[in-house]
């Protein structure tokens, strides 16, 4: 038996890698992932492209300042920012069920789980309309003397953000 050269060895090595990866990418091996597809969103979001006329939908008498299209994050955080400042009658409009966009969460049994987006950022010091926001919520619970905000720990070290002084 010859004795395989350097070159003949990694070249049989690498053969073999691509075997071993190439071989679980077969079609026949496919398994069916339980769950469905619960967006609506084309069929309903094509109900106005496809109104023959503005007549076919029925008049209210519902009178506000300010109507919000979309009741995703901005169209929350735009009626949020609205209310506080004193407008009181904001119709907010979505084409879903439930609220959020793409920032709501949905359940499975036991696990509860993110649609889409399921975090933000620490935000900048300039960033003063999203402290805002994080502090309405309660999210920001307390501006320690130095005007820092504690947003939590990691390794026993606190993450400080820069925040507004009061």
């Amino acid at each position: 038996m010859k004795a395989l050269s350097r070159r003949e060895f990694f070249g049989t090595l690498a053969a073999a890698g691509s075997w071993a990866a190439w071989s679980g990418c077969s079609s026949d091996q496919r398994r069916p992932v339980p769950g469905r597809i619960v967006n609506e969103g084309p069929p309903r979001g094509h109900l106005l492209r496809d109104v023959h006329s503005w007549a076919d939908f029925t008049p209210t008498d519902y009178a506000c300042d300010v109507a919000i299209v979309g009741g995703g994050i901005s169209g929350l955080a735009a009626a949020w920012k609205l209310r506080r400042s004193g407008v009181e009658r904001i119709l907010l409009l979505d084409l879903e069920d439930q609220l959020g966009g793409t920032s709501r969460s949905g359940q499975w049994g036991d696990q509860v789980f993110p649609w889409g987006a399921h975090y933000i950022n620490i935000p900048p010091a300039e960033a003063d309309c999203i402290h805002e926001i994080l502090q309405d919520l309660g999210v920001i619970g307390r501006w320690p003397p130095l005007g820092r905000c504690c947003a939590g720990r990691t390794s026993g070290s606190s993450i400080e953000v820069a925040g507004p002084m009061d």
